[in-house]
């Protein structure tokens, strides 16, 4: 079951648009309010898990705490995920882990320094080791969601995203393409810098829509390479989830049909196969 318990963010990530919607503040239910709501949950629909899909769950971190002692103190037994920023210290993530947090999704976008100031990310790849590690160390499992084909971003710069993604082994890679979506920092600077060009009709949006590919390059790697290496970690995440863990192949397998999953994953496993160059290129095979 995945639920709401905030919204917002205060951060203001080039790429996101939190800062133009929300006005980069954040606004949260009470403790109170969402042992209220999973306990509703849990009596009358008897789930076992709950998904944070806020942006920032772990923001607040005197709610977090407060949050995590309500539900071990209830004995609500669930278990449940969210959204974080890395940073989160020891005690915290172990509170976390006490109180049934099962995966913890951050976002690192990128290996790069200058991809990260470009994008005003506001964390530094020590921050990132560190929280990665003390996962491990408690046992919680982890997301890393990265984004190539930034603007004016370098064969390095991604390579050093590739490195940074193959250390850190979280247990699943969210690999994709960037999009420039209007009312975002990187939108302004793309077409001040002649990148992009705004469509001229809302049809004209659907070719740069799509999660994992995009009609336009904004980088100086083609699409073709960008693609490659998606597809290369979404490869990856599944093998590791086939040997690791067979719950989240079945929950896939049980989402999406059988034959859009053979499908979807022999296009990959061909994609991988003919791109051969590009994997030996960032030292992937």
């Amino acid at each position: 079951m995945r639920i709401y318990s905030s919204k917002g963010c205060p951060n203001r990530c080039g790429f996101c648009y939190n800062w133009a919607y929300h006005k980069s503040t954040w606004r949260g239910k009470s403790t109170d309010k969402l042992i209220e709501e999973i306990k509703y949950l849990v009596q009358n629909y008897k789930i076992k898990g709950v998904g944070f899909t806020d942006d920032l769950f772990t923001f607040d971190t005197e709610r977090l705490v407060s949050f995590c002692d309500r539900l071990i103190e209830e004995k609500l037994n669930i278990n449940w995920y969210c959204n974080a920023r890395v940073g989160l210290d020891r005690p915290q993530l172990q509170k976390m882990k006490d109180a049934g947090c099962k995966c913890i999704y951050f976002g690192i976008e990128s290996g790069s320094k200058n991809i990260h100031k470009l994008i005003n990310k506001g964390i530094s790849i020590e921050k990132i080791h560190k929280t990665f590690d003390l996962c491990k160390q408690l046992g919680i499992s982890t997301v890393g969601s990265f984004i190539i084909g930034f603007p004016d971003e370098t064969e390095e710069d991604i390579r050093d995203t590739v490195n940074l993604a193959m250390a850190l082994k979280p247990t699943i890679y969210d690999f994709s393409i960037y999009k420039c979506y209007p009312g975002t920092h990187l939108y302004d600077y793309s077409v001040k810098n002649g990148l992009f060009k705004q469509p001229a009709s809302m049809e004209d949006w659907i070719d740069i829509s799509s999660w994992d590919k995009s009609a336009i390059s904004f980088s100086k790697l083609s699409n073709n390479e960008l693609e490659v290496l998606c597809d290369f970690f979404t490869f990856k995440t599944i093998m590791n989830s086939a040997v690791h863990d067979t719950n989240t192949i079945i929950g896939y397998i049980n989402l999406r049909k059988v034959v859009e999953v053979f499908t979807e994953v022999s296009r990959i496993v061909l994609n991988i196969m003919k791109s051969r160059k590009v994997l030996k290129k960032y030292s992937l095979i």
